[in-house]
């Protein structure tokens, strides 16, 4: 009887050691965006709005409906804005990280920005000393980036003093 105990607590001992042991390792996954959202770029077109533009100090604003704006996002993420084109210098493909000023030193200032005025929207802003026209305000494209509170890794790198570039190559966001 004393052999059958020996045994018997042996064998429990074996379970207990086995079933705590480490399993495989799995397969590695494909890289992701760690639950970061990014808009396509869009145009403004004919949306400036003059009416509410001077609560801001500012020519004309741009409202965009963006559904993955949520308070959550407001209260504790990161929204990164981008603008493209730019008619009146050329540079109708390069991209500028939001605020961005052209013009300081050339006889005339314009400033582009955006707030997060409510879940939901982003209000793109104008402002400038020496407007441009409607037409060549409907041709500038923007997008913005949502950075979600707790992402992985937002310790460790400022999404803020990225490249646009890095950010995209970060991310997996298609430029």
């Amino acid at each position: 009887m004393k052999s059958f105990r020996l045994i018997a607590v042996g064998l429990m001992v074996a379970t207990l050691f086995n079933a705590c042991s480490k399993g495989k390792t799995g397969l590695q996954g494909p890289p992701g965006t760690a639950n970061v959202i990014h808009s396509a770029w869009f145009l403004t077109g004919s949306g400036w709005d003059t009416t509410i533009a001077p609560n801001y100090g500012a020519i004309a604003t741009f409202d965009h409906n963006a559904p993955d704006i949520t308070q959550a996002v407001i209260d504790s993420g990161l929204v990164l804005a981008f603008m493209k084109g730019d008619p009146t210098t050329g540079l109708g493909n390069d991209v500028f990280p939001l605020p961005y000023s052209v013009g300081i030193g050339y006889g005339f200032t314009d400033i582009w920005d955006f707030v997060i005025n409510a879940p939901g929207n982003i209000r793109f802003l104008y402002k400038s000393d020496n407007p441009w026209t409607p037409a060549e305000l409907a041709t500038i494209s923007f997008r913005y980036i949502i950075v979600p509170g707790g992402v992985a890794g937002g310790r460790m790198l400022d999404p803020r003093k990225l490249t646009y570039q890095q950010l995209c190559e970060l991310y997996g966001i298609p430029e």
